[in-house]
């Protein structure tokens, strides 16, 4: 069975489409000018006409193994059913180095072709200039990466003496006293529309407008029923649920801590 909410397939598959599908426009339709927007632009490759040919055509094909190497784990990864993989050093941190390590392997391979190639030599600026070039495009990437991970980790409740903190994402504090009612239920409202979060294959986390008010869903298992529902006297009513465990116990516990 496959697992489609694991955060290693979703950033490598993303990212490994994207490189693909630039470095093969890279190769076909490569940037014909030397310019600062688009291209591997870096000093040694800017220094003429011809060593900027080059390394379009060069990087564009490390680029191309680079991403199908990134979709070759992803889909090695759609097999793999672990809790572990929601992790931030797992989930997070193992695509990161892959894409990471994959990008300076590139950098340096080019650099190196094109150093023996056209025996650049470059400035101090130069080559200051060169890494921010090279770790610019990392940032978005990590700031995805994060966004990815958080909304796909493992739910969890802890129970305080006067409230209840669902961690996660579009988690929150629910003190006891502004807790109405407590249930499981099988089924959920039906949903008109989603306001903010997210939709994956087996989850749904965030607000959603229903027919009859707004709720907040934090469910890491759809199909793992039942669900714990939580209604508030203000704000949205809560529906959560783990991806594997059951939510019973700690429908048992909330319910003698604040005995309704």
């Amino acid at each position: 069975m496959i697992n489609l909410e694991n955060p290693i397939v979703i950033i490598l598959g993303l990212v490994g489409a994207l490189f693909s599908v630039t470095g093969l426009a890279m190769y076909y339709k490569p940037p014909k000018e030397i310019n600062a927007g688009y291209g591997y632009r870096t000093p040694r490759a800017m220094k003429g006409q011809q060593s900027w040919d080059f390394a379009q055509k060069l990087s564009s094909k490390y680029m191309i193994v680079l991403g199908v190497l990134c979709l070759f784990l992803a889909f090695i990864a759609l097999f793999i059913h672990s809790k572990q993989i929601h992790s931030l050093p797992i989930g997070l941190g193992l695509p990161l180095v892959v894409i990471l390590g994959g990008c300076i392997f590139m950098f340096f391979k080019v650099e190196k072709e094109l150093k023996e190639k056209f025996n650049t030599q470059f400035t101090t600026s130069e080559k200051s200039y060169n890494k921010s070039i090279f770790l610019a495009p990392l940032i978005p990437l990590m700031v995805c990466g994060l966004v990815i991970w958080g909304t796909n980790r493992e739910n969890k409740i802890v129970l305080h003496e006067n409230a209840i903190e669902i961690q996660h994402t579009y988690g929150e504090i629910i003190p006891f006293s502004n807790i109405k009612n407590i249930e499981l239920v099988n089924l959920l409202p039906k949903i008109k529309r989603r306001k903010n979060g997210s939709v994956g294959a087996n989850t749904l986390k965030g607000s959603f407008e229903t027919y009859t008010g707004n709720i907040k869903l934090i469910l890491n298992g759809k199909k793992n029923r039942p669900f714990l529902k939580i209604e508030k006297h203000e704000g949205e009513t809560v529906y959560f649920s783990y991806k594997e465990d059951s939510v019973e116990p700690i429908f048992q516990e909330l319910k003698q801590k604040i005995a309704l």
